[in-house]
């Protein structure tokens, strides 16, 4: 794995959720690249001005936008990596009203969610298309507006040790991955 651009302490916590990752799924992490990006100044202008920093997201993975990319990779925001302790309230609010499941740790939710991306545009059609039938808005989360975020959410609680129906079923679906 590549890890860039990310504090000491961060850092740390983003190897923490990889080795979990890795534990279960060593084809997954084998390779993948996590970057800490900064979000440029008039970016962050626009989301204070205009959105009420509702834009100030967590992370992305571009697997989502560019699925032919071989290896998962994943852009994390690098004001929540710089400031760990703001991350967290962030996070524990997210919880609060269930819109996040709670994972434990921000970076490991963060990391979790993002790799799902990855297992899910690579999953097989007839596995996608299975999660899709069973799919309920706002079901495990509030973030799960659509078949793609549900299973990210559930994945990523699955990994944290969370029970339910929608986190007992991501890890079927998630061995599936690259089957086609």
């Amino acid at each position: 794995m590549i890890l860039l651009a990310a504090i000491a302490s961060s850092r740390q916590r983003i190897m923490s959720a990889c080795d979990d990752l890795k534990a279960r799924y060593p084809l997954l992490t084998r390779r993948a690249i996590v970057a800490g990006v900064p979000i440029p100044a008039p970016i962050q202008w626009i989301d204070r001005n205009f959105f009420k920093g509702q834009l100030n997201a967590y992370a992305m993975c571009l697997n989502h936008w560019l699925p032919f990319l071989p290896v998962p990779v994943i852009l994390i925001n690098a004001g929540w990596l710089d400031d760990h302790s703001q991350l967290k309230d962030r996070y524990l609010n997210d919880v609060s009203i269930s819109y996040h499941p709670d994972c434990g740790c921000p970076i490991k939710y963060i990391i979790c969610h993002e790799f799902a991306h990855f297992i899910y545009v690579n999953m097989s059609a007839k596995s996608r298309r299975q999660w899709e039938q069973g799919y309920e808005h706002a079901q495990p989360s509030g973030y799960s507006f659509n078949p793609e975020e549900s299973f990210c959410e559930a994945f990523a609680g699955h990994v944290a040790g969370l029970t339910g129906k929608y986190y007992d079923e991501a890890p079927r679906f998630a061995a599936d991955y690259g089957q086609e």
